[in-house]
């Protein structure tokens, strides 16, 4: 099973109009515990975000002479004067690992889900991404186990599979590099798994589980 953005997005997500004045926003924030807010057009289209750092900026830009008055009309600008625009957006079928690379490698809290006419379906935070790491050690193991055993026999070799903290175990007879290799790959790209740890030709705990065990079990 690979997870995708679907799996853990808010999907109805809190938003705001493009007229919705600068109190408002703040307001709803508050009420809501949210970073940040999609400004929506009318249609559903995602016209952009407005952010906590967007609110700090404007406020920043207040000159010193005449800073009531200022400040005033800054409370009165709406979303979409203050929104940040050509925002990152993922779409719901995306793997959550693609996501998870986006944020980081965009230094994002919260990613916009759009479908193919950019109209908002959803909203993904940080915490909604690590949630698949929160899977027990068993259901990882399942899937593993029945991952390794769709494998033709001749290239899955004799391997028991066992699970400690989110860390993948693997026993048995994997001799060939090329086939140890194709069979850590398969594992660490099941979701939840932290790490893959190869023990060839040693014989698992009695706890751990052959590949043939198991698995018609589900996660």
């Amino acid at each position: 099973m690979t997870w995708t953005v679907a799996d853990v997005m808010t999907g109805e997500p809190v938003m705001v109009a493009p007229a919705t004045p600068f109190k408002t926003c703040v307001n709803v924030m508050q009420i809501h515990e949210l970073t940040a807010l999609p400004v929506v057009l009318p249609d559903g289209t995602l016209a952009g975000i407005v952010s906590e750092a967007d609110m700090l900026a404007k406020e920043a830009e207040l000159p010193l002479r005449g800073q009531r008055r200022a400040a005033g009309r800054a409370r009165a600008m709406p979303a979409g004067e203050l929104m940040t625009t050509g925002i990152v957006t993922t779409t719901p079928r995306t793997p959550l690992p693609a996501a998870a690379s986006l944020m980081f490698e965009q230094h994002l809290k919260v990613l916009p889900v759009v479908d193919s006419k950019n109209r908002l379906v959803g909203m993904i935070s940080r915490s909604q991404v690590l949630k698949v790491f929160l899977r027990s050690d068993e259901s990882i193991r399942r899937e593993v186990a029945r991952d390794l055993l769709n494998l033709p026999q001749g290239r899955r070799g004799d391997v028991e599979v066992d699970v400690k903290d989110g860390v993948v175990h693997l026993y048995g007879d994997m001799e060939m590099a090329s086939l140890s290799d194709l069979i850590q790959r398969l594992v660490a790209g099941v979701p939840g798994v932290v790490g893959v740890v190869n023990h060839p030709s040693l014989a698992a705990e009695p706890m751990a589980a052959g590949v043939g065990q198991g698995a018609n079990d589900h996660a």
